[in-house]
């Protein structure tokens, strides 16, 4: 099971959005004072990411009041405005902004020329971010920013606009930028460790998020980030050790169990893991994932009625889950001899998909087919499930090698051999191609040719098992030439 789980790269855009306004203090119009409110640190216990987090987050009430806070100018670091025409207009703007940002919007625009001060182009650019209009938010920020390079709000705003948009790359200059000019908190920080995560390079990652603890040690947000750069780096250790002092403050947290879940699994301790998804299927807050994750545990240990409890569980909702899936627990059953449940679990896909399989989907749940009619002996069936197979790829090398055994078995050598050669043609199998045909050579008492094609195939993919059978045939011919 190590290494079965892996980590989602993409981050919640909720958290992005609420934690952006935080930043957005006290600020200046025109001389005139506008209070916003102070950081709030996160204290939800969501972990990054959800989808739904990150909708009611942009959409939150908090995000845009804070929001509102980025209308006005710092003066000592940022540009001034070009006439007093113009700064007597961004002062009577004020009511629209939060009154009717549309006119705003429109007054802004008809304003705004290749002469007028920066700070226009960056209102404009928040006010579409609020009404939704990202794209053209952004240009408004990078046209502010042509016209005053060092226009740190504007830069914080670009960062966190281009990171709500999942454009990381980006988000991380503009939010690097930032923080070389001096705005350097815990959000920013925290947004970086977003990103850099969004690219999969979770040692800057971590750094980011370390960084942004030190100054929000409270946000959850920050600290879930933290465990996710630790598992993606594959360091269970602190993983564990950071999620066990977040569950001591929030022991009903199933996201908090969830994710202890992919630690405990990455470190081997299953039991311990069947326990938290357990506690997470009785308070009923297991997704089918985990649910399916339960049963793939309980079916290692050959706990099979459990096993099928989970998965029964897991295929009750109202989603279907992946169709592979669901093969994957078919094969476990069958592997162990339970074909009732595997027949079962084949039932509940051909009902739920019919001809929706895709053709990957549709040849692997006749392969599982196949080989529950082989181990019951139903080999009027087994063909039948081979053939299909092989109509939609001839080239299939497992269900070739298939055929071949079901040939052998039933004493048609020649069909046999054909199916085992062609399978030797194919990239991946070559090997057992060669091993299989070997094999109908040692029936015949044809050694030799048996030990070149064995030879071959380590030579290929060298195995211990085939080494050993190798030289039982060594043996076999020596004995039978003396």
């Amino acid at each position: 099971m190590k290494n079965q789980i892996r980590m989602n790269g993409n981050h919640d855009n909720s958290l992005i959005a609420r934690m952006a306004f935080l930043g957005c203090m006290t600020l200046v119009v025109a001389g005139l004072t506008l209070a916003v409110a102070g950081p709030v640190h996160a204290q939800s216990p969501n972990p990054v990411p959800t989808d739904d987090s990150l909708r009611a987050f942009w959409e939150s009430k908090e995000f845009k009041a804070k929001f509102l806070g980025t209308y006005g100018v710092a003066s000592e670091i940022e540009p001034k405005f070009v006439t007093p025409e113009e700064q007597t207009f961004y002062a009577e703007l004020r009511t629209l902004i939060f009154d009717n940002p549309a006119q705003a919007i429109a007054q802004l625009r008809q304003k705004i020329s290749p002469q007028s001060s920066a700070t226009l182009d960056f209102t404009l650019g928040a006010l579409l971010f609020q009404e939704g209009q990202t794209a053209e938010a952004i240009a408004s920020y990078e046209k502010a920013l042509e016209k005053f390079p060092s226009f740190r709000r504007a830069h914080r705003n670009l960062g966190i606009t281009l990171a709500r948009e999942n454009q990381y790359e980006k988000a991380i200059r503009s939010l690097t930028k930032t923080i070389q000019l001096g705005d350097a908190d815990g959000l920013l920080y925290g947004l970086l460790g977003v990103c850099y995560a969004g690219l999969d390079r979770h040692f800057p990652a971590e750094a980011a998020f370390r960084n942004a603890i030190i100054s929000e040690p409270d946000a959850m947000d920050w600290q879930i980030g933290l465990v996710k750069s630790y598992l993606a780096q594959e360091k269970f250790i602190d993983a564990e050790k950071l999620l066990d002092s977040l569950l001591a403050a929030n022991p009903d947290s199933e996201k908090l169990m969830g994710l202890q879940v992919n630690v405990l699994v990455q470190l081997e301790r299953y039991t311990d893991a069947q326990v938290n998804l357990e506690i997470l299927k009785d308070l009923g807050k297991a997704q089918p994932n985990q649910l399916f994750l339960l049963g793939d545990l309980y079916l290692n240990e050959n706990r099979n009625e459990l096993a099928s409890e989970a998965y029964t569980q897991a295929l009750a909702g109202n989603e279907n889950p992946s169709p592979e899936r669901i093969i994957r627990a078919v094969r476990g059953f069958i592997d162990r001899g339970s074909f009732d449940t595997a027949g079962s679990l084949i039932a509940r896909i051909r009902s739920a998909y019919g001809s929706n399989l895709s053709d990957k989907d549709s040849v692997n749940l006749l392969k599982q087919e196949a080989k529950m009619a082989v181990a019951q002996d139903r080999n009027d069936e087994v063909m039948a499930y081979l053939t299909q197979i092989l109509e939609k790829d001839p080239l299939d090398g497992e269900a070739l090698l298939m055929a071949g055994d079901f040939h052998n078995a039933n004493g048609d050598v020649e069909k046999a051999m054909f199916r085992y050669e062609t399978a030797a043609k194919i990239d991946g199998f070559q090997s057992d191609g060669l091993v299989k045909q070997a094999q109908l050579f040692v029936q015949k008492s044809d050694y030799r040719k048996a030990l070149t094609l064995l030879k071959k195939a380590q030579e290929i993919n060298p195995r211990d098992s085939i080494k050993r059978y190798l030289e039982n045939i060594e043996r076999l011919a020596r004995a039978a030439s003396s």
